[in-house]
Formats: structure tokens, sequence, C-alpha cells
């Protein structure tokens, strides 16, 4: 069994006379959640405040790793850095913005330049906004709420623009791949090229293709570090992850994509195929 990251033992914490933690103990282990249950005024929060050392205990001792978390403790700044905890009220400063809230702790705690911390925000709107095609698919209410947060932490949408720009090159050799795309199954765009176009540029021309009236999902078969890659998007119904899972694949049902050592893109063509016909065969029985 794996050694805990995080022990409390025999914890005891009171107000005056009113003991609110006594003898408490508890081991956390990698991987493990743990829940701690009870009514209001059971001492849940106090548990948290004290293993965070946000509060003085009588007795008892927290240990993160083999390091003591002790109130007022040497190290301790260091500690909470591996600590998070996230407030039943958020204990905001109200005279500070939202974006100077957020800020605060890691220039404060982690010690990090306000620019560092703008262009991890500006990263993350990023991932959101690939992952959703531009807010198009897969999105619900807490993806709007995340992307508005990020922006109020400081994200510059402009910049996030900037993240998914082509230079010249890269844009003719995308409308290349684009451009030698045939129908396959009436609905289907495949296409194949056998130049190093890499996975990005590949994956562009994938979901470039969806734009076209009347496809539903788009194959990019393209040639890297001596074998073939596949890039698979879909705009409906058409699950490109159970296409991708036959040929030893994976992702999920709008963004998918499998390898094939050895093989070339003319190579994978008919297997790639055969899949799609089986796929649809499948929908159908």
């Amino acid at each position: 069994m794996a050694e805990p990251i995080l022990t409390v033992e025999h914890l005891v914490k009171g107000y005056g006379e009113n003991t609110v933690l006594d003898d408490v103990s508890l081991a956390v282990r990698p991987g493990e959640v743990i829940v701690v249950v009870g009514p209001s005024g059971c001492g849940k929060s106090t548990l948290l405040r004290c293993i965070n050392a946000l509060e003085p205990t009588q007795s008892g001792r927290v240990r993160l790793g083999n390091e003591t978390v002790a109130y007022g403790g040497k190290g301790l700044t260091s500690l909470r850095q591996r600590i998070g905890m996230v407030f039943q009220s958020y204990e905001l400063f109200p005279h500070l913005t939202v974006l100077d809230n957020v800020m605060l702790a890691p220039q404060k705690v982690a010690k990090r330049p306000k620019a560092e911390a703008q262009q991890e925000a500006e990263a993350l709107l990023a991932g959101i906004v690939l992952d959703t095609k531009g807010f198009t698919m897969r999105t619900g209410s807490r993806t709007f709420e995340t992307a508005a947060f990020l922006r109020k932490s400081g994200a510059d949408t402009a910049q996030v623009n900037k993240f998914f720009q082509n230079d010249l090159r890269d844009t003719v050799t995308k409308f290349h791949i684009i451009q030698g795309a045939h129908t396959y199954r009436g609905s289907i765009a495949l296409a194949l090229t056998d130049r190093l176009v890499g996975r990005a540029i590949a994956g562009q021309a994938a979901d470039e293709l969806l734009n076209i009236a009347g496809i539903e999902a788009s194959f990019v078969l393209f040639p890297e570090a001596g074998q073939a890659y596949l890039s698979a998007r879909s705009n409906s119904d058409v699950n490109v992850q159970v296409i991708s899972e036959m040929l030893g694949g994976g992702g999920n049902a709008a963004t998918a994509g499998a390898q094939f050592p050895g093989k070339t893109p003319e190579e994978v063509l008919p297997l790639l195929k055969n899949a799609i016909d089986t796929y649809f065969d499948d929908e159908k029985s």
C-alpha cells in the first residue's frame, strides 16, 4: 500500500470551552478521495482550516508527506503551494478587481509574475476554444462560465485567436490537403497527402472540411516519422471515436485519431473505408 501523502494525527481544536475537533486522525493516499460528512457546525471547515494551518490547534499533528504543517511554522508558504482549498465563502478582497483577486495568490504565494498568470489563463481558454470548435460543439453552461472566468482572469481573446493563426506556408499546406479531398458514402470527406504536414495542420484541415455543406465527418491521412497518421472530426451523429477504435486509435465522438506503424497513408485508406463501412452497417442493424 502506498504511503499517505497527507496524515492527520490526533488533532484537537477548540474555541474556549467548546471542543470542535476531538482526537481526529485520518490518512489520504495517492488517488484517494476522502469525504467528511456532518451537520452544520460539526467542525468540517475547521478541520480543513487546521490542515492548511490557517488555525492553531491545541494538540495533534498534520503532515504533508514527511513535512509537518504547523500554524506559524517555517516553510508554510512553500507547503501551502502543494495544498489547494476552496473556501465556503470566496473571501474576495472588495477593494480589488476580479482580475487582481485572481492574480493575487499566484503572485504572492507562488511568486509568479502577473504576465505569466495571464498567459496561463489564455492557454486554458485556447484549449476550450479548440476542444469545442469555437463553442459550437460539446458546450454547456459550465463551458461558458469557465470561459467567462478565464476572460475575467485576464485572458486576452484577441491573443487567444492568434494561437490558431498559421503562416502563409501552413495555410497553403492546409488547403492543399482540402483540395485533394473527396466524398465517401455521400457525407464523409476523405483526404490523403504524402507530404509531411504535421498533426496540427492535418487536424485543422479535418476541421475545415466540416465547414463544407453536406459533410458530416472528415478523415485526413498523412505521414509522419515513418508511419501513417489519421486525424478524424465529426459535427454530427457520426461517431469518429468508434471508427478510429476499429483501427486501433481512440479519442471522443467528435475528435479522434489513430496511427499505423510501418504503413503509408495509401495503404491505410482501404482499411479506413472498411472501418467506415462497418460502422454504418452496424448502425443500420
